[in-house]
């Protein structure tokens, strides 16, 4: 049986959003190459026969050729908090996702029907490359529970995640959830097991963050919970992990929370204590009143076992800084810069909203010196690093010359400390390649005395931030690292050779790569003709 048409939605999925939506990795040029026709057939040829079974009705493994996968811990909202993200391959992304958009239509069967509007997450509707129905998102679950919470029937809110869901979740239980669905092919979850137990070195658990492929099968194991709370006549909606539960009393609510804590238990899953909330609803989101905008909580931790929330940011720490609004600007025209900057700069610990009111109190009011102190605040709180970073691109044309210097020197001390996370090392290479705050000698040192130890994307980074500020030699000396580099880092080495040397300096060079290699894509990545993509 061929699975063309599953592999070629899979394919364009990738082609078009890539492998990943996390910040972190950036844009990938192999993109531009995977949407050349020719790249795109000999993809889908390749999976379509690796999807082939053998003669005794099972798939081989070996056949799929896939590599192994790392991870990048990525800011999340405290101090102390992160998430992994995966860097999957190109190809071993459009197989992963090949397999599981195979099963996508039995498991969107067995979930809860959308017009029963409970679960908002990832519903399977394939359209152009998208995947999801776009009907359903965390737009639409927000909107359905501000409308539950005006119901007279509903007088308690419960709000809950699961702690480190992705990172958790066990395979052996998402096999087996697989495999008591009727209508699907039990081999190839065997086969979909293996991809993610090779991915995991046999740990058992987790699935790459990241990967939509990975949301199908998480939205697949919890739809056991979900049959579960709605058969126990729970009242209940869910986007991804995160969980409100529409109770008449305080009681109801304490009840529907454990039964929700023992079925998670029950795959091995535990709620976010420090996100759980138990409040009244908001009745009328339209008032003025200060009292109706308040969330109260109306039994304390002591009663039930449910802990006070912990407030803070909700979701993750922003990389981006978006531009002020009139309001904002007008917010921030009396907000004490000075002050505020010698409270912090004293300060041992920095709270998160600070910094970002800072931040925008100081583009406001178009004080970008005032930049410099910031850089040196957020050492207070590393995380926000991404965020300081894209406020000092966006603005750097309105920096003085002296102020840039001191920033550049700071922040390229910084980066020449290797224990520091690898998320540190990427973001500070996008500053020091951009504008004014270029520093091509300081990221072609950090790649040269990179080891192979220090983070599975950050040397693919540091080449990233090299590619328009190179010149012919230092590109010559690049291909003496091509032997002790990784396929992302080859891969980004062989398109700056291909773009800065003559063909003559280039053709031996080329030649022996193609010939001692298995990726698809570095013959089209050393190829003349795809010179303009590439650039």
């Amino acid at each position: 049986m061929s699975y063309r048409k599953f592999i070629t939605e899979a394919y364009n999925n990738v082609a078009k959003y890539g492998t990943t939506d996390v910040d972190l990795f950036g844009d990938f040029f192999e993109l531009k190459l995977l949407a050349k026709d020719e790249v795109k057939k000999e993809v889908i040829d390749f999976i379509d026969n690796a999807l082939t079974k053998k003669s005794d009705g099972s798939y081989d493994f070996k056949q799929l050729k896939m590599k192994k996968i790392g991870s990048v811990l990525v800011p999340k909202k405290a101090f102390f908090a992160f998430r992994k993200c995966a860097l999957i391959d190109f190809v071993d992304e459009v197989m992963f996702l090949s397999i599981v958009l195979i099963m996508a239509p039995v498991i969107e069967k067995n979930r809860i029907n959308k017009s029963e509007k409970v679960v908002f997450s990832y519903r399977y509707k394939p359209h152009k490359s998208l995947l999801f129905d776009d009907k359903y998102n965390f737009t639409s679950f927000r909107e359905h529970i501000s409308k539950k919470s005006k119901s007279p029937r509903v007088n308690v809110v419960v709000e809950t995640d699961i702690s480190n869901f992705y990172d958790r979740l066990n395979l052996h239980r998402l096999e087996s959830n697989l495999l008591s669905l009727n209508g699907i092919d039990k081999e190839l979850v065997k086969l979909l097991n293996e991809i993610l137990l090779f991915w995991s070195n046999r740990d058992s658990y987790g699935l790459p963050v990241g990967s939509n492929g990975s949301r199908i099968l998480a939205e697949s194991l919890l739809s056991e919970v979900d049959d579960f709370l709605k058969s126990n006549g729970i009242d209940f909606c869910r986007f991804v992990d995160d969980y409100r539960i529409f109770a008449k009393d305080a009681y109801t609510a304490q009840k529907h929370l454990s039964l929700l804590v023992q079925k998670l238990n029950d795959v091995g899953l535990f709620i976010n204590t420090n996100k759980t909330n138990v409040r009244e609803p908001i009745k009328d989101v339209k008032t003025k009143s200060k009292d109706s905008k308040v969330e109260k909580t109306i039994f304390d931790e002591h009663q039930f076992g449910v802990p006070n929330v912990i407030r803070g940011y909700s979701g993750l720490i922003p990389t981006k800084f978006r531009n002020l609004t009139k309001n904002e600007i007008t917010k921030y025209a009396t907000y004490d810069i000075k002050e505020k900057i010698k409270e912090m700069t004293t300060a041992i610990l920095v709270k998160p909203n600070d910094i970002i009111e800072l931040s925008k109190a100081i583009v406001a009011n178009g004080l970008f010196d005032n930049l410099y102190d910031l850089v040196k605040i957020v050492k207070k709180f590393p995380q926000f690093l991404p965020y300081i970073t894209d406020v000092l691109i966006k603005n750097e044309k309105d920096i003085s010359d002296d102020v840039v210097g001191n920033i550049k020197n700071v922040l390229g001390d910084w980066m020449k400390q290797e224990e520091l996370l690898e998320y540190t090392h990427v973001y500070l290479t996008r500053l020091f390649s951009s504008g004014r705050f270029t520093n091509t000698d300081l990221i072609l040192s950090s790649f040269k005395n990179l080891k192979r130890n220090s983070g599975i994307y950050v040397g693919r980074a540091y080449l990233d931030g090299l590619k328009e500020t190179l010149f012919r030699n230092d590109v010559i000396e690049l291909k003496k690292y091509y032997e002790r580099a990784d396929i992302w880092e080859k891969r980004q080495i062989l398109r700056l050779v291909n773009i800065n040397l003559e063909t003559g300096e280039k053709r031996a060079f080329f030649k022996d790569v193609i010939n001692n290699t298995n990726d698809v894509l570095v013959k089209h990545i050393c190829s003349d003709k795809n010179l303009k993509l590439l650039k």
